[in-house]
């Protein structure tokens, strides 16, 4: 849409404003419409924990993160969690106190599985969050497509169907993480959090996929296998998948069908007529 207007902007250096007004404003819809799609189902996908008691999935966006022990544990730094844990209540507190600070150069709980976490080995297991593949697919997907034995068909196209989004790549992880990450806290959109601030965190999301090729790779292939079951096209695998030994029944059909038209257009008309009657 942008590159045929290069041009006139260029000749005409006073729309590039109404232009760029219009890209702002199509981005924050888009970003509304995302955020509506996931604020009240994200409650549901926040991991247990013994003695933290589930909100309910329609809890009011200014009672969330620290405010709430359940919001706040998927915050909460990885390594701080067992501190966590040991006592939720005073841990919040002291977070909204501003006796313990919490920002955008931790890992909060959220980018992890609710039991993996190596101390000696942080990037095992970061951004392989099932809580996150919950987010991205009631996204990209519909909140049908989390519960696996929804058999509800029909209505709006989702995104994926509306974008042809046939694979996971990392912008749409980091966009997913983000976007989770602000739906668990309790202000509102902003690029700062208190000591978090919102481009910092972006920046290190995106160090991750771009200071490590294989991890890149690892980390796509988990998501593509656990979104559409398959791994990211061009990414290789150790695995020794089957092929085909001859023709599809689909092909035989179509060699079959083409063979009879052959006939058809060598024969004379009357064996034509006396084939298609056989047929």
């Amino acid at each position: 849409m942008i590159v045929p207007m290069l041009p006139h902007l260029t000749k005409n250096p006073d729309h590039i404003k109404t232009v760029g007004a219009f890209l702002k404003n199509a981005q924050n819809s888009a970003r509304s419409d995302d955020i509506s799609r996931l604020r009240d189902h994200i409650i549901k996908y926040i991991y247990e924990a013994e003695g933290i008691q589930m909100p309910d999935s329609g809890l009011e966006k200014s009672r969330r993160g620290w405010n709430c022990e359940a919001t706040a544990r998927m915050l909460c730094p990885r390594d701080l969690r067992d501190e966590f844990d040991a006592d939720p209540t005073s841990f919040c507190r002291d977070v909204r106190n501003g006796q313990r600070f919490v920002d955008h150069d931790d890992w909060p709980t959220l980018v992890y599985s609710a039991t993996e976490y190596d101390t000696s080995k942080i990037e095992y297991g970061l951004l392989k969050s099932p809580f996150l593949v919950n987010c991205w697919k009631t996204i990209f997907q519909g909140p049908n497509s989390v519960r696996a034995t929804s058999s509800k068909k029909g209505g709006r196209s989702t995104l994926a169907q509306a974008y042809e989004i046939k694979q996971v790549d990392e912008y749409s992880i980091i966009y997913t993480t983000i976007l989770a990450r602000f739906l668990l806290s309790s202000g509102t959109w902003d690029a700062n959090d208190g000591p978090f601030m919102g481009v910092e965190f972006f920046k290190n999301l995106l160090y991750l996929f771009e200071d490590s090729v294989e991890w890149r790779k690892d980390t796509l292939a988990w998501w593509n296998a656990r979104v559409f079951g398959c791994q990211a096209p061009g990414m290789q695998s150790s695995r020794v998948n089957p092929t085909r030994t001859g023709l599809s029944s689909v092909a035989k059909l179509k060699q079959q069908r083409e063979a009879q038209r052959n006939q058809m257009r060598i024969q004379p008309p009357q064996r034509r007529a006396s084939i298609a009657a056989d047929n």
